[in-house]
C-alpha cells in the first residue's frame, strides 16, 4: 500500500498492488496495520456499498455532527470523485481536489478525515463502491453543498447528469452557515 498525499490537509490516495495471473487479480484492499501507519488513532465503525450507473453524480455530502472520516475504494468501474474541505479551522478550508478512481486505476482507493464533503461522477456502465467509514451515518446530521457552485470550481466531465432532487437543491456554501458546517471537536 502507497500512500499519496493530495493537496487537502489530512486526504490520501492509496495505491495498492494488483497481483495478476490468467485466472484474475488479487489485490488487498484494507489492511489495519498498513492503514495504521499512515491513519493515526482511525477506527472504521461501518462499512457500505454503492452501486450507481453511468452519468449519475452523488454529493457533495458531508455530516454536521460527528464527521465521518471514509475510506472509498472502487470495486468495479470508474468515478470521477470530488472532496472539499469544509473544516472551517483548517489550512485548506474551501479547497477542493478530484481524482479518477477505479480499481484498474494506478490510484485506486482515497481516505478524507472528518469534515471533508465527498461526492462522485460515475464515468463506467456500474459502479460498485465501498466505504469504510469512522462514524455512524445518522440521516438529521447529513448535510450537503451544491455540486455545482462555482466558488468551488470543480471540473465536472460533462453529460447528462442524473441526480436526485436533494442533491440538485442543495445551497452554494456561501449559503451555508458556520452552524450548519461540520463541528470538529479536537
Amino acid at each position: 500500500m502507497k500512500k499519496i498525499k493530495t493537496p487537502i490537509n489530512g486526504a490520501f490516495l492509496f495505491s495498492n498492488t494488483i497481483y495478476r495471473d490468467q485466472r484474475g487479480f488479487f489485490k488487498e484492499i484494507y489492511r489495519e496495520n498498513e492503514c495504521a501507519k499512515f491513519l493515526k488513532n482511525i477506527k472504521f465503525v461501518q462499512e457500505n456499498h454503492s452501486r450507481s450507473i453511468k452519468n449519475v453524480l452523488r454529493g457533495l455530502h458531508y455530516q454536521i455532527r460527528r464527521p465521518q472520516g471514509q475510506l472509498v475504494t472502487v470495486f468495479n468501474g470508474k468515478i470521477y470523485e470530488t472532496i472539499v474541505d469544509l473544516r472551517v479551522n483548517s489550512s485548506t478550508f474551501k479547497k477542493t481536489f478530484s481524482i479518477v478512481i477505479g480499481p484498474d486505476e494506478k490510484i485506486n482507493q482515497i481516505y478524507t478525515p472528518p469534515g471533508v464533503a465527498g461526492g462522485f461522477l460515475v464515468l463506467s456502465n456500474v459502479v460498485d463502491l465501498n466505504y469504510k467509514v469512522t462514524e455512524y451515518f445518522k440521516k438529521d446530521n447529513e448535510r450537503g453543498v451544491n455540486c455545482f457552485d462555482t466558488e468551488l470550481s470543480v471540473k465536472w466531465p460533462k453529460v447528462d447528469y442524473i441526480m436526485n432532487t436533494r442533491d440538485k437543491n442543495y445551497p452554494n456554501l456561501k449559503d451555508i452557515s458556520k452552524n450548519d458546517l461540520p463541528q470538529i471537536t479536537p
